[in-house]
């Protein structure tokens, strides 16, 4: 597609010269004047400032983590359930499911249970159910 940018000539100071003077995209009568492409370009230009604002305000709210869908905060370089890196998203790329990350994940809950219930929902580890290795 094309973009035509506004282009304002003033003709107040001109003399009719019958020379070719820019014509509208919309019309035929000159740009100058015509309030069709005035009209036009002024939408054009608060569509271009919405979608600059809206990028704006999208970098400010909660993301979501493309490998598990949690809403991280803004300001969250990785994703709190998951251990996601929010840099590796431009590269495509998901996170390896590794030991550790899960662990982190797990440990992260835990705490968040603890501080929404007051204890810890998932049970201590000695009272905890043998984990099931052909599971994990």
């Amino acid at each position: 597609s094309r973009h035509r940018t506004a282009e304002v000539i003033d003709l107040t100071d001109m003399e009719d010269d019958g020379g070719d003077r820019p014509v509208c995209p919309c019309c035929t009568v000159p740009r100058s004047i015509c309030q069709k492409g005035r009209r036009r370009a002024q939408t054009r230009a608060a569509a271009k400032e919405a979608v600059t604002a809206a990028a704006t305000a999208a970098a400010m709210v909660e993301w979501a983590c493309p490998a598990c869908t949690l809403w991280n905060m803004p300001s969250a370089a990785t994703c709190e359930a998951c251990s996601y890196q929010r840099d590796q998203q431009h590269a495509g790329q998901l996170p390896t499911a590794d030991s550790d990350s899960f662990q982190r994940a797990a440990r992260r809950e835990r705490q968040r249970a603890v501080e929404q219930f007051g204890f810890d929902i998932y049970g201590s580890r000695r009272h905890a159910s043998a984990q099931l290795d052909h599971l994990t």
